[in-house]
């Protein structure tokens, strides 16, 4: 909820391969599109477990969960476009794809 009222959108909570099996049904802009979403959501989630008073209050595993989630940023992203990249026929969406993966590193 924190996710979705902070920026629109929860695709981190996702499970890993919720995320996955999401991305490999979804046209390689779409994906371009959950990559940039969760990159604001991951922005958000480093802020509050910044936030002192915020992150205390939290249960013991949603602080867990959330550290996690912000060590492993960004392998899953470069995954899901690397999975979308080999899934492109031509070179339409091969290069935005490439970009994608090379803003992340």
């Amino acid at each position: 909820m924190l996710l979705i009222r902070a920026v629109g959108s929860a695709y981190a909570a996702m499970e890993e391969g919720e995320i996955e099996k999401h991305g490999a049904g979804s046209p390689w802009e779409e994906v371009i599109g959950v990559v940039r979403a969760r990159k604001r959501e991951i922005k958000t989630l480093g802020e509050v477990m910044q936030d002192a008073r915020v992150s205390a209050g939290l249960p013991r595993e949603v602080r867990k969960f959330l550290e996690a989630l912000l060590e492993s940023y960004p392998d899953l992203d470069i995954r899901l476009l690397a999975a979308a990249r080999r899934r492109q026929p031509s070179e339409e969406g091969y290069e935005p794809l490439t970009k994608a993966m090379r803003d992340l590193l």
